[in-house]
């Protein structure tokens, strides 16, 4: 998602530099060779490290953050201290808290800006906005293979650790009756059907709908989001997720501390990446 973005910043004639930081020096050398640019500043970046974030960071006009959860809520917090505006592509609950402090930093910032959370809020937004009324808003995502293939029926476009912060997320904020509530992720499963070849498929709730739930609420009775995938997903993610290999606790395995979903990551990650598969 970085290195689409720094294209297509580059691409831009308004943009004087585009500085991408990543913690993987091939993978900078890598992007730096596809996209050869002089506009280009490749720079390694320590996401664990505070100092290191905001060096990569300030003195830029603006920052696009595209890390995984894990890291995307210090980099919200870096980016405060380096005095630069951000939009980030991940939308945790937690980043509404951190409004007053950019606002108080006089900086702007947006959370939840990718495609879903993102793109899929400011459609349904806008539909709402020129209605007389709306009722309910219910948003279904999903980026499938189409042609499902074992282990999950399903391709990564976007990071794994994501994914399973996703799945993982204890409660999912929904709007019944004009009321926020929560419920537990990947409840309510239900069977969905599309165009071909997605005649068969299932959703289930998902933590998505982002800052709808705040500029919506008051203003629609229900609001809701889902996830699509191929049957039986679901309960192919509870049972990972049962089995505790979805874990971020560490545990001891001859003598060494592994993470589970570490491990389950690095195991699963290049079955699941997409190669030349059609979407």
């Amino acid at each position: 998602m970085g290195a689409s973005a720094a294209k297509y910043l580059i691409e831009q004639e308004e943009v004087q530099e585009v500085r991408l930081a990543d913690i993987d020096k091939s993978r900078l050398a890598h992007v730096a060779r596809s996209l050869r640019s002089k506009k280009l500043a490749p720079q390694l970046v320590e996401p664990s490290e505070k100092s290191s974030m905001i060096e990569a960071i300030k003195g830029n006009d603006a920052a696009l953050l595209a890390l995984p959860h894990l890291a995307a809520f210090r980099a919200d917090l870096a980016a405060i201290e380096a005095g630069v505006n951000a939009v980030d592509l991940v939308f945790m609950d937690e980043q509404m808290r951190l409004h007053s402090k950019f606002s108080k930093a006089g900086l702007t910032f947006i959370p939840g800006c990718g495609v879903a959370p993102g793109l899929a809020q400011v459609l349904a937004g806008e539909g709402a906005r020129r209605m007389d009324s709306v009722d309910g808003i219910r948003i279904l995502v999903g980026g499938l293979p189409q042609v499902p293939r074992p282990p999950l029926n399903y391709k990564i476009v976007f990071s794994l650790e994501s994914v399973l912060e996703m799945y993982c997320s204890t409660n999912v904020r929904i709007i019944r009756d004009g009321k926020i509530k929560t419920t537990k992720v990947m409840s309510d499963v239900e069977k969905v059907s599309f165009p071909k070849p997605f005649e068969n498929m299932e959703c289930f709730l998902t933590d998505g709908a982002a800052t709808l739930i705040y500029t919506m609420k008051g203003k629609v009775r229900n609001l809701e989001e889902k996830t699509i995938r191929y049957p039986g997903h679901a309960e192919q993610i509870k049972t990972l997720i049962g089995t505790g290999l979805v874990s971020t606790k560490p545990v001891r395995i001859d003598g060494a501390k592994v993470v589970p979903r570490t491990l389950l990551s690095d195991i699963l990650g290049p079955k699941l990446r997409l190669g030349k598969e059609r979407m």
